[in-house]
């Protein structure tokens, strides 16, 4: 069986809604295949009897292709008659009209008591009120765990709403939704990350975007790349880096009530984004950015392992050049962190 041409079919480019996603949201893109006019436009008896109810053969036709529509796109069209004329043929066929007679029918105000009936009689629900808060809970509560895309997000709420039978509101709607939702679950976390920090530790990491007097670049710069230098000095740099990092004091912050994934996106966006570009952030959006980079850098386990890693090129898995000291002579200052450091990472 064909499936219908709903919007809730995924694409995957960055623009929201994709033009193609959006030029063929509750309407006829294309005209359906045999298999789906068999699925959504066959009329049952009793689907016949509620048609044949209606007031003349325009109307009997005219309902029934409404009910059609209702089950193939999930919502009305302002006009009924904006159909393929494929779908009015097979669908006249069934009661025994002739496509003619729907002539007329979009400039009736007949079509939208047909569309209450409907609605009544098969289970449909307009989208209002109750339907709206519903999905904006359901909306919300996604956006604030994951970082889907707003395309997706459409994607997935239009299918919510055909498995429901709610019926499609305009696409304005639902994309003006899902953008004023996004807006507020990263303003709500961006507060949330922002008050982490005391005012002292705030200021320094804000700091962290500032170029010092007579240097190059910036300490976030600096703190985000590692040594790679396998020697002497390359470990004194490793172990500085972690001392600054240590202090900006991310261990003592509780950032619990922000999904893990959400600071991971943040401290990836101060990981690649130039020092300017993170500095021009506005509101609480600059200092929530910091704080993930911080607490990513000092408190997750991939971070852990790399540093250690960097320590154990530098003193352990580092090319040992000298002789072994004699029986009876003090190890060396190396020798002695090289063994901490294996014993410390395994």
């Amino acid at each position: 069986m064909g499936a219908p041409s709903h919007a809730w079919r995924p694409f995957h480019a960055g623009l929201f809604p994709h033009p193609e996603q959006r030029s063929r949201y509750g309407v006829f893109n294309t005209v359906p295949d045999i298999a789906q006019l068999g699925a959504f436009f066959h009329l049952d008896a009793d689907d016949r009897r509620r048609a044949m109810a209606a007031n003349g053969a325009r109307n009997q036709l005219g309902w029934s292709l409404q009910l059609g529509i209702a089950r193939f796109l999930n919502c009305f069209l302002d006009n009924p008659e904006d159909i393929p004329a494929a779908v009015v043929d097979y669908v006249a066929e069934q009661p025994g009209l002739q496509a003619a007679d729907l002539k007329g029918y979009g400039e009736k105000e007949a079509r939208w008591d047909h569309q209450d009936q409907i609605r009544t009689a098969y289970g449909y629900t307009a989208f209002a009120g109750e339907q709206w808060f519903a999905l904006a809970c359901w909306l919300y509560k996604r956006t604030w765990t994951t970082s889907e895309r707003p395309i997706v997000l459409f994607d997935l709420a239009t299918h919510r709403l055909v498995e429901a039978k709610i019926l499609l509101p305009g696409v304005t709607t639902l994309e003006r939704l899902i953008a004023a939702l996004r807006e507020r679950v990263a303003a709500r976390q961006h507060a949330l990350l922002a008050a982490a920090p005391s005012p002292n530790q705030a200021a320094v990491l804000e700091n962290l975007v500032k170029v010092e007097e007579g240097r190059r670049v910036s300490r976030l710069d600096r703190l985000r790349k590692s040594p790679t230098d396998v020697s002497g000095t390359g470990l004194v740099k490793a172990l500085d880096r972690h001392v600054e990092l240590r202090d900006l004091g991310a261990a003592g912050w509780d950032l619990s009530a922000v999904p893990p994934g959400k600071i991971a996106a943040l401290a990836r966006f101060a990981h690649a984004a130039r020092a300017q570009a993170v500095a021009e952030l506005a509101g609480d959006r600059k200092l929530a950015t910091l704080v993930a980079f911080a607490a990513t850098m000092t408190g997750s386990r991939p971070t852990t392992r790399s540093r250690c890693s960097t320590w154990r090129s530098a003193t352990c898995c580092a090319p040992r050049r000298s002789k072994r000291p004699r029986s009876g002579c003090a190890p060396s200052k190396t020798s002695m962190l090289r063994r901490s450091c294996c014993a410390r990472c395994g």
